[in-house]
């Protein structure tokens, strides 16, 4: 069998296993001028459906013909994806970055494992914030992404009155220097959740990310008069990104900014030693 007459097999076979597991074929005929009554008419009209083929210059597909080596490619790529352009990207963390929010009250213990953290109080009827500035991609394959999605996982003893009070996802920018210089509210939720267990999904707007993008999110635990000593768990933090046309740039040389930034909001909590 000759090299081009192999590759055109495998080609067929490649891209057709790939309409196949797609679960369906286009419903549409008659998408190229030589390809109506064809036995893969549908088949390759899926393939033009999805950007995969455009077949040629005159507007014909040509389903008898020969396949080169270059044309192999471009259809293996396109079929690929890569970069993505749809679809989601989903980053799971660990919960080893759970911290205490803003003071570190002596009160407060963290216990931790590996696939949760345990926080306790050593005195009741009080609330602590807790925080986790995850780590994440904000481009892949040289395309920029977006945030589209949250979720954190909980237990709280359900012998207990322990509860989740609040939770706040912000989207920090820190362009010019190592503080913030944006912050956008992305989810602010005073649902109380009480004893029990559940993962909960925070569907968001989709928020662009750049190299100056920092993400923060805060839970409030409160624990009730009896719960002295008793732990409220937290387990893994997922984000859900999506790809974007966006290229992604180099960032650009700013110089050094040298004005009085005390009356920042961002800069008060570290002005004071």
């Amino acid at each position: 069998m000759k090299k081009h007459q192999f590759f055109a097999v495998a080609l067929s076979a490649a891209l057709l296993f790939a309409a196949f597991q797609a679960g369906r074929t286009s419903a549409a005929t008659g998408c190229f001028p030589d390809t109506n009554a064809h036995w893969a008419e549908t088949f390759i009209c899926w393939l033009k459906d999805n950007a995969i083929t455009s077949g040629y210059a005159n507007g014909n597909y040509g389903p008898e013909d020969n396949v080169t080596r270059a044309q192999m490619a471009v259809f293996l790529q396109k079929q690929a994806e890569i970069p993505p352009s749809t679809g989601l990207i989903r980053f799971n963390m660990g919960p080893d970055s759970w911290s205490i929010y803003d003071t570190d009250p002596g009160t407060i213990t963290i216990r931790q494992f590996d696939y949760a953290v345990g926080l306790a109080s050593s005195v009741a009827s009080v609330s602590q914030d807790f925080m986790i500035a995850p780590d994440f991609p904000s481009a892949l394959y040289g395309r920029d992404l977006s945030l589209s999605g949250v979720e954190y996982c909980y237990y709280l003893n359900p012998l207990k009155t322990l509860s989740i009070t609040k939770v706040v996802i912000t989207h920090y920018s820190e362009a010019t220097s190592g503080l913030a210089q944006v912050a956008t509210p992305l989810v602010s939720d005073s649902t109380v959740r009480g004893p029990g267990e559940g993962c909960i999904y925070y569907s968001i707007s989709p928020q662009a990310l750049g190299e100056d993008s920092v993400l923060g999110l805060v839970i409030r635990v409160a624990w009730g008069a009896s719960d002295a000593n008793s732990n409220a768990v937290l387990g893994r933090v997922t984000l859900f990104l999506r790809p974007s046309a966006t290229l992604t740039a180099a960032p650009s040389v700013s110089p050094p900014n040298t004005s009085d930034s005390s009356n920042s909001p961002f800069a008060q909590p570290f002005l004071n030693p």
